[in-house]
């Protein structure tokens, strides 16, 4: 039911966006357009997650994600600022995500392999537990 409902409010957010227009610049897009949904692979939410951006000026915006692993989920929140430039249009970015999960069983690799070795305590693996809260930069 979970999914049933996540797949129809990033169905709405889609349509929603259909207007087409002629935007000269991605200031304008932004102005115009203050909510996108979007996909993220091998990042902070892990192997796979969807993010929706939330566009309060053309300048900076809060990213809102969900994410899964084969071993963890993820929540995350992005902090972006867009770095406008004359052919190229960069952002910086400051997130937060919690990476939680429980393990029948004890956990000897995870995927990304990192987690496991450098992330989780001997406890933790021993446990089945993953429960990390990362701080990180983004150019």
């Amino acid at each position: 039911m979970k999914h049933i409902l996540l797949l129809l409010l990033l169905t709405n957010i889609s349509y929603a966006n259909t207007n087409t227009t002629s935007l000269a610049n991605y200031s304008e897009l932004r102005e115009e357009r203050k909510i996108g949904a979007g996909m993220q692979m091998l990042g902070a939410s892990g192997n796979a997650g969807i993010l929706l951006e939330m566009n309060f000026s053309p300048v900076w915006g809060i990213n809102l994600g969900y994410g899964v692993a084969p071993d963890f989920q993820s929540f995350l929140v992005e902090y972006k600022q867009v770095l406008y430039g004359q052919r190229l249009t960069t952002y910086g970015l400051l997130g937060f995500t919690r990476w939680f999960g429980q393990s029948e069983s004890s956990i000897n690799s995870t995927n990304p392999g990192f987690v496991a070795n450098k992330l989780m305590s001997s406890e933790d693996r021993r446990d089945g537990r993953v429960s990390e809260n990362l701080i990180y930069p983004g150019i």
